[in-house]
């Protein structure tokens, strides 16, 4: 269990003053040092010094850890054993300076060199800046409680006490590389990068005569990857076996409570769980207001809360914006969000689903910029569609006000991701798309490559999508191919053709689809086995209902020979395709443009009824029966037509 016991304390500062706080110990006499844990209004904490005093005298006392939006960790002298201590912090270094000799610290800093055979190649990882420092209650660790387990050099530093003089072993029993030191001398070592294995029993370990009393212990374990096993054992004099040095071998810290010194409102918070959803955290925090009236909040996604108690789920880490309301007090701090460290296990399925509810069901309008493009990302990621739809549309109305500042480059690259996402099922929201589209095309600021990338595809969309081959044709000659890959710009021929084609312009088409040339020979006999075969296939895939299986053969298909485009084989799969995937205006688009090229003969027959079939999956009931007209008079001898019989009239 770790020794470490947090307050979090706020106070309301103007300008660069002191933080001061009044510190009351959990138990009278209960170790020579102890710990507080302070929230201060200072920006930027890392710049502060402490200084204390206990019955008005000044007692000493050092920083353990400050960084901006996290708790400012104290170490405080109790040996007079007072009732209650006051600490001050100020940018202005005073009092004495606190060497302690109780508890055991943990620094974690983040490794800096592959080369750990020798102790003068970890140098550089020494001298890196820590990323966390906690105390632990003794060296028996399993992970880092300042940060991610990947990659780390973990330090230990603190005194013990050596019950009886005499011969003792020390031996550490880590993952990869590690250092052990005892009152600055060199016990034991075991470089390299390895597992446990070969030191589990102490085989690394070293002896050195102590005399009865305490003593200095420092051990540094440099790791890679993510598998955190510190452990010291020591074995004392007499003693036959090793065994991991205990909690009551090294002086105990007494935890101080603590409170601001001026009268007040103030709140506290700490990260309670953490999930990962589809690559992306989802943090939740407790926040807690103290001596304060009717609290209300409000957090950085412009989400409010009321209560003295309530959690907050944040979609991203960093310095967040949480304000607290008390009447007409108003107190705001930047609090960093981060994982709980310590957590072993992630949420269920259904815990993770309770806390998304309400994030789901914040004003996607109301979002500042920044909150947006997370939510949306995030959004994306999860594969929640309705969810994206309603974000989608908070994106696009910020960057069509009049007077709004938009969402910037990050803006830009989301109105692109987005439009595909729109386009596609279940969403299927072809004007939406195009909006996000064409507000990426009207950006003079944006990256070539990616308007160039959204012109194509908007062009795809505006084609194959809603029908509208003339204005594709208008996006496409204004593609800039030179920023297109060479994948992309072959891809920019073939809606040419299509375009073309669906325009009547029919050795237009084919002109666009020879310069693109065949990837195979189509009349190869094997390619034609083949792609018979991968046909089939793909008629058995739409049967069994795999949209997605049958659509990866069609369009390999017409990509290897890029005139099948122009064809019903393909093309009324692909139909069958969208239908079964509930596009019915992509099925429409698909067999007008296939009506470009059939003849007067059975397979246009067969075009037409796919058509009424779209139209009717569409809603477009008149349509459909101008259609279904049109084939039994045109046809009237046809299959088709015959199975138009099922089909209104």
């Amino acid at each position: 269990m770790r020794l470490l016991i947090v307050v979090w304390v706020l106070v309301p500062v103007l300008g660069i003053a002191a933080d001061d706080f009044v510190l009351t110990p959990s138990a009278p006499a209960a170790g020579s040092v102890g710990l507080a844990t302070l929230f201060v209004a200072h920006p930027h904490p890392e710049l502060l010094h402490a200084s204390a005093t206990a019955n008005g005298i000044a007692v000493a006392t050092t920083i353990l850890w400050a960084e901006p939006g996290e708790p400012v960790s104290v170490l405080i002298d109790c040996s007079a054993n007072a009732a209650e201590y006051r600490v001050s912090l100020s940018e202005s270094p005073s009092g004495p300076i606190l060497q302690s000799r109780a508890g055991l610290i943990l620094t974690s800093r983040p490794r800096a060199t592959d080369q750990v055979d020798a102790w003068e190649q970890v140098a550089a990882t020494m001298a890196a800046r820590p990323r966390g420092r906690a105390l632990v209650s003794q060296p028996f660790l399993a992970w880092d409680p300042c940060g991610w387990p990947n990659d780390v050099a973990l330090e230990l530093d603190g005194w013990f006490t050596a019950p009886v003089a005499g011969s003792y072993g020390f031996a550490p029993i880590t993952n990869d590389a590690v250092w052990l030191f005892i009152d600055g001398q060199s016990v034991a070592q075991w470089p390299g990068w390895h597992g446990v294995d070969g030191g589990r029993w102490g085989e690394k370990g070293g002896m050195v005569e102590l005399a009865a009393g305490p003593h200095h212990l420092r051990c540094v374990n440099v790791m890679r990857g993510g598998n955190i096993s510190l452990t010291v054992a020591w074995k004392k004099p007499g003693a036959e076996r090793y065994e991991v040095m205990p909690a009551e071998a090294f002086p105990p810290v007494v935890a101080l409570s603590a409170k601001p010194a001026a009268a007040g409102p103030w709140f506290s918070w700490a990260c309670v769980g953490h999930a990962s959803e589809a690559g992306h955290l989802v943090y939740e925090y407790a926040f807690t207001a103290h001596g304060a009236e009717q609290p209300n909040w409000e957090f950085a996604d412009g989400s409010p809360a009321n209560g003295a108690e309530v959690r907050h789920v944040f979609l991203r880490p960093g310095l967040q914006r949480v304000r607290l309301r008390s009447g007409s007090t108003v107190i705001e701090r930047a609090v960093a969000v981060h994982p709980l460290w310590t957590q072993h296990e992630e949420w269920n399925d259904q815990q993770l689903a309770e806390r998304l509810q309400g994030v789901r069901a914040r004003d996607a309008k109301a979002l500042p910029a920044d909150e947006l493009v997370t939510f949306t990302r995030f959004a994306i990621a999860t594969g929640d569609w309705e969810w994206v739809g309603r974000l989608a549309e908070a994106v696009l109305a910020r960057e069509s006000a009049p007077g709004e500042a938009g969402l910037g480059p990050e803006g830009t690259k989301l109105l692109h991701a987005i439009g595909f996402h729109l386009q596609n099922p279940p969403l299927c929201r072809y004007a939406e798309a195009e909006a996000c589209w064409r507000a990426v095309l009207a950006r003079a600021d944006a990256d070539p490559a990616l308007k160039a990338n959204t012109g194509l595809h908007l062009a795809g969309l505006l084609l194959l999508g809603v029908y509208r081959p003339a204005d594709a044709a208008t996006v496409l000659a204004q593609v800039d191919q030179a920023a297109l890959p060479e994948i992309d710009r072959r891809l920019h021929l073939l809606y040419r053709g299509d375009a073309a084609l669906a325009g009547g312009d029919r050795d237009a088409a084919y002109a666009r689809y020879r310069e693109a040339t065949d990837i195979v020979d189509p009349a190869n006999r094997d390619y034609s086995v083949r792609r018979r075969a991968r046909l089939e296939a793909a008629k058995d895939w739409v049967e069994r209902g795999e949209a997605d299986a049958a659509e990866q053969i069609v369009r390999e298909i017409e990509w290897e020979t890029p005139r099948e485009r122009a064809g019903t084989e393909t093309g009324l799969l692909q139909v069958r395709v969208h239908l079964l995937r509930k596009e019915p205006s992509r099925a429409i688009a698909r067999c007008r443009l296939m009506l470009q090229e059939v003849a007067m003969d059975d397979r246009r027959a067969d075009v037409l009824l796919a058509l009424a079939r779209s139209l009717i999956a569409a809603g477009d009931q008149r349509s459909a029966r101008e259609v279904i007209a049109t084939l039994r008079k045109d046809h009237p001898y046809s299959e088709a037509a015959a199975l138009a019989g099922d089909l209104p009239r």
